[in-house]
């Protein structure tokens, strides 16, 4: 099942090292029934069932530390050209002169991904950075006649894009935190990541906040 079968390996990988392998089996039920099959709307009730079950049966520090390690990573999930290399770039700048405020403007001049920049857009509020996620499908999102339509093409989750009822804002760490993993990169210290707004738990934009290690 490709990159489907990966993540749900994954998750389950760190369910069981955060919560156990008895809630690694709970949460995971049903799952072997996803196999071969790629159907979002199969997909977003599995999931939003399984994330149920995992809230009921840990607290929301640990589903947050799972969910967190399910995020896509910057450098091996995406397909956006050197990100290898423009993290380095990034960081070895960093290193000089430890000015967030010029990496952000770094960020958001790059145009080495159709013209445009392959990171997300940030800003500074205070000793916090928020990155607001663009639509997914922006055309699409904008020509949306219902809350539903446009939660189908704002958000960028397969497994859970299509769901018609809410899903827990834990779910969205993993969200929040593929930032976390691209500043990690950059300020080579550990960064933490919250979800302020998530369009799956009801809201009208996925907004997340970036906290970063003293200087």
């Amino acid at each position: 099942m490709g990159w489907i079968g990966d993540k749900l390996a994954l998750f389950s990988k760190n369910l069981e090292q955060y919560a156990g392998g008895y809630v690694r089996d709970l949460v995971m039920k049903g799952s072997e029934d996803l196999e071969g099959r790629a159907d979002i709307d199969d997909l977003a009730v599995w999931m939003k069932d399984a994330m149920d079950r995992l809230t009921s049966l840990v607290d929301e520090e640990t589903a947050k530390k799972i969910m967190t390690q399910n995020a896509c990573r910057f450098i091996e999930e995406t397909f956006l050209g050197d990100t290898a290399g423009a993290l380095a770039k990034l960081r070895a700048v960093y290193r000089e002169n430890r000015d967030i405020d010029e990496i952000i403007d770094l960020m958001n001049k790059d145009t080495s991904f159709n013209s445009g920049s392959m990171f997300p857009r940030y800003e500074r509020i205070g000793s916090t950075l928020f990155n607001t996620k663009r639509p997914c499908r922006a055309k699409e999102y904008e020509a949306a006649a219902s809350r539903y339509e446009r939660q189908l093409n704002y958000c960028y989750c397969p497994f859970v894009r299509a769901t018609k009822e809410k899903i827990a804002p834990v779910y969205c760490s993993c969200g929040a935190a593929f930032n976390k993993f691209i500043w990690e990169e950059i300020v080579e210290g550990e960064v933490k990541t919250e979800v302020v707004e998530s369009v799956m738990a009801g809201g009208e934009t996925c907004r997340f906040a970036i906290i970063l290690p003293e200087a």
